[in-house]
């Protein structure tokens, strides 16, 4: 039996996500993964039970990368609630036209026990960080949120939809600051509980 190499496992993450990038889940072989890594297939099941466990790993990595390039713009910046939340979405927003067909295993999610839980787990923590903006911002008095909650669990969801159900021709800035204007819209609105 063949020990591990981190080193593999990276080869084959990076073939896998430039092959996902670039054609529809179902056209993607785990033999062409194979060969773009220089492995041989068998060494991509040392690894990956089969495709989906593959493609989970991809999606999982990269919403990580945008989480942690989130994460350490905000421990690094002290801009604003808002600049933080636009570069938050921006983020979000420049993932998503990266890797449309992430989206797939999001908007599938429900079809296997897994993915639910893999996608569940992605959705909070995006809706951890969101929901931190928006409270730091009412604590600074700029918005105003009575479940800021619920707002941190919509916005991820903006883009997502915007990519399940729009004819995904807007151009990322457009994307980005369409979300923004509608966000701040109700964020800087005074509810009731304000």
């Amino acid at each position: 039996m063949q020990t591990p190499d981190e080193n593999k496992r990276r080869k084959i993450m990076e073939a896998a996500s430039a092959l996902f990038a670039s054609r529809p889940f179902h056209k993607v072989l785990l033999t062409d993964v194979a060969t773009e890594a220089g492995v041989g297939k068998g060494t991509v099941y040392i690894y990956f039970k089969d495709k989906d466990d593959l493609y989970r790993s991809v999606v999982h990595a990269g919403f990580h990368e945008v989480i942690q390039r989130i994460r350490t713009q905000l421990e690094e910046q002290t801009d604003s609630p808002e600049t933080q939340l636009r570069n938050a979405i921006g983020e979000v927003v420049r993932y998503a036209y990266g890797n449309p067909d992430i989206f797939r295993l999001l908007r599938e999610a429900h079809a296997k026990a897994d993915d639910t839980a893999h996608c569940a787990a992605i959705r909070l923590e995006l809706a951890t960080i969101f929901e931190a903006i928006i409270r730091s911002g009412i604590a600074k008095g700029m918005f105003c949120d009575p479940h800021p909650e619920l707002s941190a669990r919509f916005i991820p969801g903006f883009v997502r939809s915007a990519f399940i159900y729009g004819d995904n021709t807007f151009d990322t800035q457009t994307l980005e600051d369409h979300i923004m204007r509608f966000v701040l819209a109700g964020l800087k609105t005074p509810a009731p509980a304000c």
